[in-house]
This record gives C-alpha cells, structure tokens and sequence, in this order.
C-alpha cells in the first residue's frame, strides 16, 4: 500500500508519466502509451498527476508479430522515474492473442 507521504512526494514528481510509458519490442522499438481520451482531461494539471492513468497502446499488425517473435518489455522513460520489466513469456502470449482479436489494429493518433 502507498502512503499519504509517498503520494505526495511522488505524484507532483511524476506528470506526464502516461506517456512516458512503452512496449519496448526485441528490435528496441517502443510502442508508447497513450492517454484514454475519457479520461486525459483529468490529466491536464500541470502541478501534480493522478494516482491513477488509463493508456492505450496502438500496435500496428507488424508491432504484433514483432512482438510475437521476441521478448518484450514494459519501459518508463520519465524524467523523474526510469524502469524496464521484462514480460514473463505467458504474458506476452496472452497479450498477443489479445491483440491479434482486436479491431483495433493500427495505431493510436
């Protein structure tokens, strides 16, 4: 659990964090987030971020494939806060069987 005090040491530190938020696929590309339209009002505040975020990632049919094919990586590349997870393999694969039976295939504008 987070604490009032993390909260407030982290929240103002960190606007904008929705995107700075990627896929990084094994070629090195990254597929970044994209803020939810219903919701990047709320995100709009200069001095501090929600605790929050609702993203999307708009993969194209060749990003699913890349991603099929190799590992595959969460990254954060924000000023205030860096990080690389790997995704485990059953994660991708079912990430990918996801977004191979989306409609939505080409990326976010």
């Amino acid at each position: 659990m987070t604490s009032e005090a993390e909260l407030r040491h982290w929240l103002p530190r960190l606007v904008g964090i929705e995107r700075a938020v990627g896929i990084e696929l094994s070629s090195g590309e990254v597929v970044t987030s994209k803020p939810e339209e219903a919701h990047a009002a709320a995100l709009t505040r200069e001095e501090v971020t929600p605790a929050v975020h609702y993203v999307r990632f708009g993969f194209s049919k060749g990003q699913i494939e890349a991603l099929a094919a190799g590992r595959a990586a969460v990254v954060a590349t924000h000023l205030e806060y860096e990080a690389r997870t790997p995704f485990e393999e059953a994660t991708r694969a079912e990430l990918v069987g996801d977004l191979r039976g989306s409609a939505m295939l080409a990326p976010l504008g």
